[in-house]
């Protein structure tokens, strides 16, 4: 599971995290702390489709 959260001081964009998973077989689940957080998830699944399990 990869955590998206502001207090990390890095941005991981939905591309990135969506080529994460389809190119880490151990990268699936996602917790997305952001603001417009239903925004980046609805990105994130479009970009990286079955390769995201839990959103």
């Amino acid at each position: 599971m990869i955590r998206d959260a502001p207090v990390s001081g890095t941005a991981l964009s939905a591309p990135f995290l969506a080529r994460l998973a389809r190119e880490l077989q151990s990268v699936s689940y996602f917790k997305i702390d952001v603001p417009q957080a239903v925004n980046k998830l609805r990105e994130l699944i479009e970009l990286g489709g079955d390769a995201i399990v839990g959103p």
